[in-house]
C-alpha cells in the first residue's frame, strides 16, 4: 500500500507498506529488480527516477499431528482381538480449512479408513460406533486376528489459503495377543 502506480515529486519521498492478506505470509519483496528481503515496509527518498517495487506472498496454513495414541479402554497397548480400541489424536492446525482426520488399518481384513471426530479443540477420536451398545467411540478388533502388533496410520488433511490440500500423518500401534473368547468363563469356545 499504496498499490499501483504513484506519482512522486522529484527530490521527494514515497514509503510503502506491505500486508499479507489473512492466510498467507510475505515471502519476499524486490526493490528495482533486486531482493531487500521479507520486509514489511520500504521507503524511496531523493525521487528523480523510476522505480519498481512487488512482494510476493506465500500460504501460511500448516497442520500437523502431535501425538496419536491407542489403547483399549483400560489404556493399555496390549488387547486382546474382538474388543475395541480408542483413539486419542492431538491435531494442530493453522490458517487452513475443510480440516478432517482419518485413520487407516489394516487387521487382516483389507485395509480400512475411518474419520474421526474433533471431540474439543484438536481432539479427535474415532466416532461413536453404532455396533457398541453404548456407542463408544471405539475399531473393533476383528476376533479372529492374528496376534502381532499393528500399525495404525492418523493423518490430517486441510486446505490452506490458496486451495491446496496439506497433510501430516503419524503413526501409532496397538499389540493383539490372545482373544476375547479367553475371557468367556461359560466354557462354549466356538
Amino acid at each position: 500500500s499504496p498499490s499501483g502506480s504513484t506519482s512522486v515529486i522529484e527530490g521527494g519521498s514515497q514509503s510503502f507498506t506491505v500486508t499479507p492478506n489473512k492466510g498467507f505470509t510475505l515471502e519476499g519483496v524486490v526493490v528495482d529488480g533486486v531482493s531487500v528481503g521479507a520486509v514489511s515496509s520500504y521507503t524511496f527518498s531523493n525521487v528523480t527516477a523510476a522505480h519498481s517495487i512487488s512482494a510476493s506472498f506465500v500460504p501460511s496454513g500448516t497442520v500437523s499431528i502431535g501425538s496419536a495414541d491407542l489403547a483399549d479402554k483400560d489404556g493399555k497397548r496390549t488387547v486382546k482381538s474382538g474388543y475395541g480400541i480408542y483413539a486419542n489424536v492431538q491435531a494442530d492446525f493453522v490458517d487452513v480449512e475443510n480440516v478432517y482426520v482419518t485413520a487407516s488399518y489394516n487387521f487382516g481384513k483389507g485395509t480400512k479408513t475411518v474419520a474421526l471426530e474433533e471431540t474439543s479443540k484438536g481432539r479427535f477420536e474415532f466416532p461413536k460406533n453404532t455396533a457398541s451398545p453404548s456407542k463408544y467411540r471405539c475399531v473393533y478388533i476383528p476376533v479372529d486376528t492374528k496376534d502381532k502388533t499393528y500399525t495404525v496410520t492418523f493423518t490430517i488433511t486441510g486446505t490452506n489459503a490458496a486451495g491446496t490440500e496439506i497433510s501430516a500423518s503419524k503413526n501409532a500401534t496397538i499389540t493383539v495377543k490372545g482373544d476375547m473368547y479367553q475371557d468367556d468363563f461359560s466354557g462354549d469356545r466356538k
